[in-house]
């Protein structure tokens, strides 16, 4: 086995937690948005949707209903990119008003109502600077100045207060926003201001990270959207949500009794459902933690990194793709690494994933693990241990140990888990063997490597469970 200061790796885990605790947007770690999914054919089918409720100037409200993580988010934003660009046959106009409703963004407006004005308001001045139309200009101009001014009137005359916008409410005078509003009243005001709207474009409304608001939260969003949009012609509602999620928010408010579907039918007519795919493209999409890694087998590694991260939501493949690159930034010793090394570490923390600890001891045995079988699923776990067996069922043996071949990463990967728990000796790790000696240099530094990552990821706790 290999011998490890564990002082050197905690003293490197803390450095890595610091890595972890920046986001995306410092630049750290930059994942692409490609399709992975194949959700091209779905977002058509939205879009087209859409197309005919415009040219009937329809008022719709209709869900995507999705786990979590499964990638509502980044439909929506392809179904945004596709709209935004049409223009109407008759005035040749921008044919759509999209608005991008974020609640979780939003929600520390106590009253949703008030974030569905802010959020109007924002979309409102993205429009005006990029519009060349005056008279358009002019019209947004006028609703975004009045729905500011719906709030300011109502407030100053319960409480005397005179505030700038909804914009600029100061955080300590939200809650008297919330208290204070003539809610109704409101509410026709606003529709007011959007119908203005609707009688040139198609204003779609999307409502999305319904699943990361607190369960009142959400369901007060789902009812003031019903309240503001509903029967305003040339509207139409996309509401991008977790149905199982919100069945339970329901029950928490309403009690077990409450008829969810009932409920539901009065505000969405109707779902489309969102399954969580089948993940392929990995090496496009984090091309910058595959260029740390010499890869000659690229059909193969595909394959593989789609068969681990089985039934794993996309969300939380990112994060794992994303801890993988960070955790390799952060241990590696060359510039680029053997591909043995990538399958390790992805292999290793969809594991982490699924069990919630590491142990990859039940990867290259032939006993029976029944507990963590019972955990991953059977197809899993037998797809898992295939990749030893393979080896055992048709490698030929030196020394009754069974070689793994060179130009195989997954028998390379095979290799470096062995000598996780077992001695490195005269070029072999427990039942296994290599053979070749160029890249046994790389598999002794992979053996290190890996024991140092997981200790590593023993420490990251899952991403949701």
């Amino acid at each position: 086995m290999i011998s490890i200061n564990p002082d050197d790796i905690m003293k490197n885990y803390a450095i890595f937690q610091n890595i972890l605790a920046k986001t995306k947007k410092d630049g750290e770690v930059v994942i692409s948005k490609e399709d992975v999914l194949d959700r091209e054919a779905f977002v058509k089918q939205i879009v087209d949707l859409a197309m005919v409720l415009s040219e009937k100037h329809k008022n719709c409200c209709f869900a995507i209903e999705g786990e979590w993580g499964s990638g509502k988010s980044f439909v929506l934003e392809n179904i945004q990119e596709c709209l935004q660009p049409e223009q109407s046959e008759e005035t040749g106009a921008d044919r759509f008003f999209v608005v991008r409703y974020d609640c979780w963004k939003y929600d520390y407006y106590e009253e949703p109502i008030v974030a569905i004005i802010s959020v109007l308001r924002d979309q409102i001045d993205q429009y005006i600077n990029l519009l060349t139309d005056d008279a358009k200009r002019v019209l947004l101009e006028t609703v975004k100045n009045t729905i500011t001014k719906i709030a300011v009137e109502a407030i100053k005359a319960k409480t005397g207060i005179d505030m700038d916008g909804v914009g600029e409410v100061p955080e300590g005078d939200v809650k008297i926003y919330d208290k204070y509003f003539g809610f109704q009243k409101v509410v026709k005001k606003v529709q007011n201001q959007i119908e203005k709207i609707s009688q040139t474009q198609t204003v779609v409304i999307m409502v999305d990270e319904l699943d990361r608001c607190l369960p009142l939260y959400a369901i007060k969003v789902l009812e003031r959207i019903h309240h503001v949009f509903n029967e305003i012609e040339n509207v139409v509602v996309i509401v991008a949500m977790e149905k199982k999620q919100i069945s339970n928010s329901l029950h928490q408010i309403y009690g077990d009794e409450m008829d969810v579907d009932r409920y539901l039918k009065k505000i969405i007519a109707f779902s489309f459902k969102l399954d969580n795919g089948s993940a392929h493209n990995f090496i496009e999409k984090y091309a910058s933690y595959m260029e740390m890694f010499d890869i000659t087998e690229r059909d193969g590694l595909e394959e593989f990194l789609k068969e681990i991260t089985a039934n794993i939501d996309i969300r939380t493949q990112e994060k794992i793709f994303e801890k993988a690159e960070n955790l390799h930034r952060l241990l590696a010793t060359q510039e680029k690494m053997d591909s043995g090394i990538l399958a390790f570490e992805i292999l290793t923390l969809c594991i982490k994933e699924k069990l919630s600890v590491v142990d990859l001891r039940w990867v290259i045995e032939r006993s029976g693990y029944p507990n963590v079988e019972n955990k991953i699923g059977k197809e899993y776990f037998n797809t898992i241990r295939n990749y030893a067996k393979h080896i055992i069922d048709h490698s030929y043996t030196i020394n009754s140990k069974f070689v793994c071949e060179a130009d195989q990463f997954i028998e390379r990967m095979v290799f470096i888990i062995a000598g996780l728990t077992n001695e490195y000796k005269n070029k072999a790790c427990e039942k296994f063997y290599c053979e070749d000696e160029e890249i046994e240099k790389d598999l002794i530094l992979g053996l290190i490597f890996a024991a140092n990552a997981v200790i590593i990821v023993e420490s990251i706790p899952p991403e949701r469970k």
